[in-house]
C-alpha cells in the first residue's frame, strides 16, 4: 500500500482481477456447489464436470456481481467497468456469447425487480433453464420450476463471489 492513500488500480485493471478472480473460483467451487444440490436435485450429479455449466453459472453470477457497480460507483464510471469486464469475457471459444447471456440475465434481474420479486430469483430460473435442469413440482396438474431449488439456487448465486467490487474498492482507488 502506498504511503499514502489506497493503491491506485485503473478501471481496466479491476475488470480483469474481477473476471480472473470470479472465473477461477467457478472452475474451482463449481464441483462443491453441485454436491451442495445432488440432495435437492440429483441431476447435479452430472453437472460437476461439465464445463458449459460452470461457464453458464460463472456468467450468472458475473451479472448479479455487476449490479453492484452500478451501486457503488459513479455511473458513468461503472458503465464504463462494466464494458471493459464484458470485453474481458470475449474470445475465440465463445465469441460474444457471455455479453448475449449477461444482457439475458440483466433482463431476468430487472424484470424480476419491476414486478416486486426477488431478483435473484430470475436469474436462477434462467440459469435453471440454459443449463437443462427438469426438477419441477406439480399443483393441481400444472408443473412449476421447483420453487425451493430456484430460491437455493438464487442465494448461491449471490452469495458467489461475495461483496467483491465493495471490498475491491476499500482497499483501491479505481481511476479512469
Amino acid at each position: 500500500m502506498p504511503l499514502f492513500g489506497k493503491p491506485k488500480k485503473t478501471e481496466l485493471e479491476a475488470a480483469v482481477e474481477f473476471v480472473q478472480d470470479v472465473c477461477l473460483q467457478a472452475q474451482a467451487q463449481w464441483p462443491a456447489i453441485c454436491a451442495s444440490f445432488e440432495p435437492l436435485e440429483s441431476q447435479f450429479a452430472s453437472y460437476r464436470d461439465d464445463k458449459i455449466a460452470a461457464y453458464e453459472f460463472m456468467i450468472a453470477a458475473i451479472s448479479v456481481q455487476l449490479q453492484a457497480v452500478s451501486n457503488l460507483l459513479p455511473p458513468d464510471q461503472g458503465s464504463r467497468i462494466r464494458a471493459h469486464v464484458l470485453e474481458c469475457l470475449i474470445n475465440d471459444d465463445v465469441g460474444d456469447y457471455a455479453r448475449m447471456a449477461i444482457a439475458a440475465y440483466d433482463a431476468e434481474w430487472d424484470k424480476s425487480m419491476a414486478q416486486e420479486e426477488v431478483p435473484s430469483n430470475g436469474v436462477a430460473c434462467l440459469l435453471y433453464d440454459k443449463i437443462g435442469l427438469s426438477n419441477s413440482v406439480t399443483v393441481d396438474g400444472d408443473a412449476f420450476k421447483n420453487p425451493f431449488l430456484i430460491m437455493t439456487l438464487g442465494m448461491v448465486i449471490v452469495q458467489f463471489g461475495g461483496a467483491w467490487w465493495k471490498n475491491y474498492i476499500e482497499r483501491n482507488r479505481i481511476v479512469a
